[in-house]
């Protein structure tokens, strides 16, 4: 089952994955350069659970989060939301694809697995999701006012040298009859 969601302005798609364990693990893809929120669509986390969230086959780990209080937190692009649990990575890089855990230690406790692919950014694409490619229309507004200058200053440069040369032709053609040439 494959979905695709708009996070914060930025498209990422979504799906399931099943394990031999019976654990669900979320696929999510990120674009480098952008961030991305893994979602584990839980609410009412309480300051008193313990949240971990970890990466890799060793789990090696991103953020700790105790009794309200962030632990420990692997860099400052990792972004843990206290109420949700949910993991923002900001600035991702394709290194940054993997699985990732989330161990969420209260009277019940959870676990939520996501597996993240990082694609490369494309250069042509702006962060909001404009292209930087002009539009087709917009390098005719551009280039159009250049060429016509230009057609413009060689019309006027042929018709100064008719004009001259027919000066020329005519002196030429006026002393020629008065015998001086």
């Amino acid at each position: 089952m494959i979905h695709k969601y708009l996070l914060q302005g930025r498209t990422a798609v979504v799906g399931l994955v099943a394990v031999a364990s019976g654990q669900v693990i979320k696929t999510v893809t990120g674009t480098a350069g952008q961030s991305i929120t893994l979602n584990t669509g839980v609410t009412g986390v309480h300051a008193d659970d313990h949240i971990i969230w970890s990466y890799g086959s060793q789990q090696h780990v991103l953020l700790n989060f105790d009794d309200g209080k962030l632990v420990w937190n692997e860099s400052r692009r990792y972004q843990l939301d206290p109420n949700t649990g949910s993991l923002t990575v900001h600035h991702l890089s394709t290194s940054d694809g993997g699985l990732y855990q989330l161990q969420i230690m209260n009277g019940k406790g959870s676990t939520h697995k996501f597996n993240l692919t990082v694609v490369e950014s494309d250069p042509t694409q702006t962060p909001d999701g404009g292209s930087n490619k002009p539009a087709p229309n917009k390098i005719l507004i551009i280039w159009m006012p250049v060429v016509l200058s230009v057609v413009l200053a060689l019309v006027i440069g042929l018709i100064v040298y008719a004009v001259k040369n027919k000066k020329a032709k005519c002196c030429f053609s006026a002393c020629r009859s008065n015998g001086v040439v």
